[in-house]
């Protein structure tokens, strides 16, 4: 027998970007497919400068089950992004996105981005527009044990990890560390997130989990930090300058304008 789970999730529709036009008014038809009944329709915002934002928050039960290994069925809500036609009489479909809600057990508030999806990919052409979302679900009732489906391995199922690792390495280094030590850090973030997500507690509170498994579990943030920060010191200590150290190879050029490499330390030339 399966086991079954009811979620609270709690969508919030932020912003789409990279619009191919200037102007006009788009909104969003958010619906359940599977695990309940919800059907809303977002605010209708203008487009401004190729973007629009809602900041519009959805509330919902979904419901699944999981298989003997724990693992959650997945459960789709689809977003179709619309822009209005005829001052709002009639409309025309951008795009849409599907999102797998058991991605999101016991995850917290994440953030992804999607670019849009064509609804028929024979006459519809395919722009890069990018809906952002802010997605939390909290356990209702269930065992508070279970594993979440692995996010899709395409480039825009959560490149705002990536982002934020980009950005972190600029602000706390000055720019003086290489970009490529986001790569390690990046590995190091998917393995923590992999550890977080797979065979841990999903809670939405403390007195449905047994003090002794609580106590197990690892604090991923904590981690994240510890290895960003060693990363940090290696990449800084590699390029510290060293006066005394051997030099390496120079390149000289000479007043008839011929050059020459050497391991000599300058002479002004």
């Amino acid at each position: 027998m399966k086991n079954k789970f009811l979620f609270h999730v709690v969508l919030n529709l932020n912003s789409l970007s990279s619009i191919p036009f200037v102007s006009g008014v788009v909104f969003c038809k958010i619906k359940l497919t599977d695990g309940g009944k919800f059907r809303e329709l977002s605010t209708r915002q203008n487009i401004r400068d190729h973007a629009t934002n809602w900041e519009e928050r959805f509330e919902f039960d979904c419901a699944t089950v999981a298989n003997k290994q724990g693992l959650l069925a997945s459960r789709m809500v689809k977003i179709s992004v619309r822009k209005e036609r005829q001052g709002g009489k009639s409309f025309e479909k951008l795009g849409y996105v599907q999102v797998d809600l058991a991605e999101f057990a016991g995850a917290g508030s994440t953030v992804r981005r999607y670019i849009l999806n064509a609804h028929n990919s024979a006459t519809q052409r395919q722009d890069n527009s990018i809906l952002t979302i802010t997605m939390a679900l909290t356990l209702k009732s269930g065992d508070p044990l279970f594993k979440a489906p692995r996010p899709p391995d395409h480039a825009f199922s959560n490149p705002t990890m990536a982002g934020l690792i980009n950005d972190n390495i600029s602000e706390k280094s000055g720019d003086t560390l290489p970009r490529a030590a986001g790569a390690p850090i990046a590995a190091a973030l998917a393995e923590v997130h992999a550890l977080e997500r797979l065979g841990h507690v999903r809670t939405p509170s403390d007195d449905l989990v047994p003090a002794q498994i609580e106590k197990s579990r690892r604090d991923a943030r904590a981690v994240v930090d510890d290895i960003f920060n060693s990363l940090i010191t290696d990449a800084a200590d590699e390029i510290d300058y060293d006066p005394d150290a051997q030099p390496a190879l120079n390149l000289y050029v000479s007043n008839d304008g011929t050059a020459s490499l050497s391991n000599r330390r300058g002479d002004g030339r």
